[in-house]
C-alpha cells in the first residue's frame, strides 16, 4: 500500500447515508424542474418550498436561464444544485450549484463555482443516474406533450446507499 503522508485526510467528515423523495415540480419563467429532497434518514427534510421560492426568483430575474426548458433540482441541507438539460446539445447536463444557511434560505443563498465546489456529491450522483436514465428514455420517445409528462413525474424515491456486497 502507498503511504499517501496524510493520515488526517478527512478528519472532520462522518459518513452517513441518504435518502431522496420527490419534492414536487416547479414551472418559472421557461424553466420546468422536478424537485428533490435530499435527506439523512431520521433527520428533518430541507426547505424545499423556500429553495423553490429562491429558484422561481432566479429564473424571473434571468439568472438563471431556461436552457431546454427541463430539467431538476436536488435541495439538501446547505445546498441547492440546479441541472438543466441543454438547449443545443440535449445530451449535456448543465449544472448551477447554490450554498445556504438554512435558517434564512433566500438571503443567504449564494451561487457557487462549480470548478471550485465540484459538480456533484456521491449522494446527488444516484439522482443524477436516475434522471440520466429517465432523460434518455424522453429523448427516445417522440417527444410528445404525453411523454414530457411522464418524463417529469418520474421520480427516485428511497435511499440512496448502494448496496453493500
Amino acid at each position: 500500500m502507498t503511504d499517501s503522508g496524510n493520515t488526517t485526510r478527512f478528519a472532520g467528515y462522518l459518513h452517513q447515508p441518504r435518502a431522496v423523495e420527490p419534492a414536487g415540480v416547479l414551472a418559472a419563467s421557461g424553466l420546468t424542474l422536478k424537485v428533490y429532497d435530499m435527506f439523512i434518514p431520521g433527520k428533518p427534510g430541507n426547505p424545499v418550498n423556500e429553495a423553490s421560492a429562491f429558484l422561481e426568483q432566479e429564473c424571473v430575474s434571468g439568472r438563471l436561464p431556461p436552457l431546454s426548458g427541463l430539467g431538476f433540482t436536488i435541495v439538501s441541507k446547505d445546498m441547492i444544485n440546479v441541472v438543466r438539460w441543454d438547449g443545443r446539445c440535449p445530451i449535456v447536463m448543465n449544472n448551477q450549484i447554490y450554498e445556504y444557511d438554512s435558517k434564512n434560505l433566500i438571503e443567504t443563498a449564494k451561487k457557487l463555482d462549480v470548478n471550485e465546489c465540484g459538480s456533484f456529491c456521491i449522494w446527488e450522483a444516484g439522482i443524477v443516474n436516475f434522471e440520466k436514465d429517465a432523460w434518455t428514455d424522453y429523448l427516445a420517445s417522440r417527444r410528445t406533450e404525453e411523454d414530457e409528462k411522464e418524463y417529469l413525474h418520474s421520480f427516485l424515491r428511497g435511499s440512496l446507499n448502494p448496496p453493500i456486497a
